[in-house]
């Protein structure tokens, strides 16, 4: 949520969602005299410099593909937005999925995380349900829902670093389900032992049963790829999880299967 925030420093919470129907029309044009003209009708007195200004970002947030994480974040929001603000993104969010939010989710004192997986859970089951969408692209959908969730912070604070290579620089880390999304239970889509934390490379051989992890750690690799394929991709048949975790180890076993299941395929 880092690059939401970052964004609502330059535009308000408030402006987004008054004005979220005009940046969605309007993200494509290459002129912000749309959106301008609009705060004009709506009475809007703000210098033409800040005019422009609010007209990017709010722009910025739909051609990032971050209006649903915007929603999400100013839903979770409870004591630093008013509520009619609130209410009106909690209407912008069920518009764009096909089911409706129960307003009792949205208690004062509900808790910030659990608004938000119950919110992400939703959008990602209907990620699941397309089907004129490849595997893939659900994959690549869910990865970067995941990643801009509080699922992805609880990892970092569980691992702290690439959970193999101890790469600290968390901009650059991938929240990875061991057990994929699409076969989990319920309880199981937002367990954080059931993630890790994954350099880009790793990730995707991870993903794509290339590569997988023993009960103790160490790294099992594809016969598929060659020692000049792992040389390449900067991965060694060495490697090993920083640490492993007892919760961890149901996960990684279904992996495993999985793994095994795919050489045999090959």
């Amino acid at each position: 949520m880092d690059r939401i925030k970052k964004i609502f420093q330059s535009i308000s919470i408030a402006n987004f969602v008054n004005y979220y129907d005009t940046f969605d029309k309007y993200k494509d044009s290459k002129s912000n005299q749309e959106i301008i003209e609009e705060f004009k009708r709506k009475g809007e007195d703000w210098t033409d410099k800040s005019c422009t200004s609010r007209a990017q970002k709010g722009k910025k947030i739909f051609n990032e593909d971050l209006q649903l994480d915007a929603l999400r974040y100013i839903i979770n929001s409870a004591n630093k937005v008013p509520q009619e603000i609130r209410q009106k993104a909690q209407e912008l969010y069920s518009s764009n999925q096909t089911f409706d939010l129960d307003p009792n989710v949205f208690s004062s004192n509900a808790e910030p995380y659990t608004i938000d997986k119950l919110l992400l859970d939703a959008e990602l089951r209907m990620v699941e349900k397309q089907k004129l969408i490849s595997q893939e692209e659900k994959k690549a959908l869910v990865k970067i829902r995941l990643g801009q969730s509080y699922y992805r912070n609880e990892l970092i604070d569980l691992w702290g670093s690439c959970s193999v290579t101890g790469c600290k620089n968390t901009s650059v880390l991938i929240a990875s389900h061991i057990k994929a999304y699409r076969d989990c239970k319920e309880q199981e889509h937002f367990d954080k032992f059931n993630g890790l934390l994954l350099s880009p490379c790793y990730d995707k051989l991870f993903d794509l049963y290339l590569i997988s992890f023993a009960e103790t750690g160490e790294i099992m690799v594809s016969e598929t790829l060659s020692d000049e394929d792992l040389n390449a991709l900067k991965i060694s048949r060495t490697d090993k999880l920083i640490k492993i975790f007892p919760e961890n180890q149901k996960y990684l076993e279904y992996h495993r299967t999985e793994f095994i299941k795919n050489q045999e395929n090959e």
